[in-house]
């Protein structure tokens, strides 16, 4: 189980953790961005859960790894004649 540190209401577990790009800032660099996306839950896997979009970058002094960019959006989670509908 991980925990992180996000701004969000302080620490979270999180899962499903999905590397959604990895790009060369410039071409003949080592300097990249990268998004990641990881939903977070509390508990034994219990809501509230968010999906969490992180870019981070090693663009900056020392090619140091850094967020650039955070954007958190509420799960829901809708259940209807047993079946469940996420949006």
């Amino acid at each position: 189980m991980y925990e992180n540190k996000l701004k969000l209401n302080g620490t979270k577990q999180y899962d499903c953790t999905q590397v959604k790009q990895i790009k060369k800032i410039d071409q003949g660099s080592y300097l990249f961005t990268t998004d990641i996306q990881v939903v977070t839950f509390e508990g034994p896997h219990n809501p509230p859960s968010y999906v969490i979009n992180i870019t981070f970058s090693n663009s900056g002094l020392g090619w140091e790894w850094k967020a650039i960019n955070f954007k958190s959006k509420l799960l829901v989670v809708e259940v209807n004649f047993g079946l469940v509908f996420i949006r």
